[in-house]
């Protein structure tokens, strides 16, 4: 563990509080996220992370769990992957194609009522009221 640890310095140079490294980058290097931003982080949005919360919940426990669950390790990994996969500009371009169950073609959905007509065609309403007139 001593070897993820790091120190503030006091001013004399010696080691004066051991911390961790994420405490260490918040402190130390806090301003150069502003000087990269433009300003504080709060004015930005958190949607991101609350968006990859979900896809995090799915992936690390439930019914439907995908993520290895015999070790924290092994479980931190898999989801890590999965981020990194869904990431990926090739994949993350990918949508699933709708196909339509009744006529089998590609582009809508059997639930689109507009490109099924479940009666006679215009052409034969056309014909019927044809003889009618």
């Amino acid at each position: 563990m001593s070897h993820i640890k790091t120190k503030f310095i006091n001013v004399k140079g010696e080691g004066w509080v051991p911390i961790n490294h994420s405490l260490h980058s918040m402190c130390a290097h806090s301003w150069e996220l502003f000087e990269m931003c433009q300003g504080p982080i709060s004015q930005f949005s958190e949607s991101a992370q609350e968006h990859w919360n979900k896809f995090i919940a799915r992936y690390k426990s439930g019914t439907g769990a995908r993520a290895r669950q015999h070790n924290v390790r092994d479980n931190t990994y898999d989801i890590f992957s999965r981020m990194l996969i869904m990431t990926n500009p090739i994949i993350a371009n990918k949508r699933r194609q709708i196909k339509c169950s009744h006529c089998r073609q590609i582009g809508h959905s059997s639930r689109s009522i507009t490109q099924h007509s479940y009666g006679p065609s215009t052409e034969e309403r056309a014909i019927i009221n044809g003889f009618y007139i």
